[in-house]
Order: structure tokens, then C-alpha cells, then sequence
């Protein structure tokens, strides 16, 4: 959750009772908070977020864990905005996208570089094949084509 106060929400028992923890991500207005978190495995995860009414502001905008969700920290080079999906490409390499640009991680979220300005609302990588899916308003979808592991030459379309 976001707003007042940014929380995550788990259950161990498939939703029968919840706990809820802080996280450490910008909170205080209903704009700000986690919009997106994703997990590797069931240790290493992400969380992100922002404020989607400040969407450039590139403060406490990202959270990794290590120990599943225990404890959070931040990276070195966040995420260059507001991001409302962030999805593992593989263990290494992430990709966060929201309205003021799209970006990719190639060291498990520690630092992000801009991949493109332009923005969408959410990013999913293939089942099978080498490529990413990034959607955004007015219908438009774009396919990020991985022609290497780490996306040092990906093609946006």
C-alpha cells in the first residue's frame, strides 16, 4: 500500500490472516508508495514505486530485499523517476518502466540506467523467447528484443 504510510502486506496462509510491515519507500501523500514489486526467487526481490504525480523525482522511488521482504534497502543509482512495473529479466538484469521513462538494471537492481524517456505503464518479459513487452496508454505496446544476456543490445519497438 501507499498514501500515509507505505506498507507491504503478506500472508503464509494463502490471505486466511495478513501482516503488514513498513517499508522504507517515499509515503505521505496519496500519490506516493510501492505500484510494483517483483521477486526472483523467494529471497531477492524489488519494490517500486515513486510519486506519479512527481514522476522525475528520483527519491526513495526503489527498495531491494535479500531476505524476503525482512528488511529493504536502497540502491546505489535508482530507478530515474516514478515506476509503476519493474519485472526481472533474469537474475541479474531488471527492467522498471512508468510515465517519465523506462529503465534497466544490470546488476540486480544496485544501479539503473535510462533505456528510453519514453514511458508506460507496465513491463512483462516472454515466457519463451528473447524479448520484453512494455504497454502504455492510448493502446500503445512496444517489444524490447534481447540480442544480449545482459540487454547492452536491446532494441526498443
Amino acid at each position: 500500500t501507499g498514501g500515509k504510510k507505505s506498507r507491504l502486506f503478506s500472508s503464509k496462509n494463502f490471505g486466511e490472516t495478513w501482516k503488514a510491515d513498513d517499508l522504507p519507500i517515499i509515503q505521505g501523500e496519496s500519490s506516493t508508495g510501492p505500484f510494483s514489486i517483483a521477486f526472483y526467487n523467494k529471497k531477492t526481490g524489488v519494490a517500486a514505486g515513486g510519486d506519479y504525480l512527481r514522476d522525475t523525482l528520483r527519491t526513495d522511488n526503489f527498495l531491494l530485499t535479500r531476505n524476503a521482504g525482512k528488511s529493504w534497502f536502497q540502491p546505489q543509482v535508482s530507478p530515474f523517476g516514478y515506476r509503476s512495473a519493474v519485472e526481472y529479466i533474469s537474475k541479474k538484469t531488471l527492467m522498471a518502466t512508468g510515465t517519465s521513462g523506462t529503465d534497466i538494471s544490470n546488476d540486480g537492481g544496485l544501479t539503473w540506467q535510462r533505456l528510453t524517456p519514453e514511458g508506460f505503464n507496465c513491463v512483462r518479459k516472454a515466457k519463451s523467447g528473447n524479448w520484453v513487452l512494455l504497454a502504455g496508454s492510448k493502446g500503445r505496446i512496444y517489444r524490447v528484443e534481447i540480442d544480449h544476456p545482459q540487454l547492452n543490445s536491446g532494441r526498443l519497438r
